[in-house]
C-alpha cells in the first residue's frame, strides 16, 4: 500500500510540528523560555523534525532524505543526552530511523485494552503505546509521614 501511495505522489497531510521539549512553561499568556541545558540542540532538533515532516508531506517518495533527517535527530539526542516529548517518541521508528506517519509509513490499530499498536510498513517493527486521557488528572501520591513521638504517645 505504501509503495502505491509513494509512486502515485499523493499529497500527504501531516500534523502540526510536535513539541520536542516539554519543559517550556506558559507564563501570563506568553511562552517563557527557560534556561535549558541544550537549548541550541533542541532548536536544531526542532528544525530537523520540521524538515522531515515537510519533506515527507511534499515529496513522499523521498524517503532517504527523511531517514537522513531522523538519523541526525537521533544522533543529536543520544550525543547530548536529551529527552524527547511523547509525540516525537511515538513518531520515530528505532528500527529504520523513519518518521512514522499513519497511512504512509505506519499502520495504526487501536486495541480494546486501551493500547495503540503501530506497525512500521518499512521494517515491520511493532510499537505498542498506552492510550492516556489528557483530561483526567493523575492522582498525586501522598507520602506517608513517619509518626513522630507525640503521635505515637497519642496512639497508646
Amino acid at each position: 500500500m505504501t509503495e502505491a501511495l509513494l509512486e502515485e505522489g499523493h499529497g500527504v497531510t501531516l500534523p502540526r510540528s510536535m513539541p520536542l521539549c516539554t519543559q517550556a512553561k506558559k507564563c501570563e499568556g506568553q511562552l517563557k523560555q527557560p534556561n535549558l541545558k541544550g537549548r541550541e540542540s533542541y532548536e536544531r532538533m526542532n528544525f530537523l523534525i520540521q524538515g522531515a515532516m515537510t519533506t515527507l508531506a511534499k515529496t513522499p517518495h523521498n524517503i532517504d532524505m527523511v531517514r537522513h533527517y531522523m538519523k541526525s535527530l537521533h544522533g543529536i539526542k543520544s550525543k547530548k543526552v536529551l529527552r524527547w516529548s511523547q509525540d516525537v517518541k511515538h513518531a520515530y521508528c528505532p528500527g529504520c530511523h523513519m518518521l512514522l506517519v499513519p497511512g504512509i509509513t505506519t499502520r495504526v490499530r487501536i486495541k480494546a485494552n486501551r493500547r495503540i499498536v503501530s506497525t512500521c510498513l518499512l521494517c515491520n517493527i511493532i510499537k505498542r503505546n498506552n492510550i492516556t486521557n489528557p483530561i483526567k488528572k493523575k492522582k498525586k501520591r501522598r507520602r506517608r509521614r513517619k509518626n513522630s513521638d507525640e503521635e505515637k504517645k497519642n496512639l497508646h
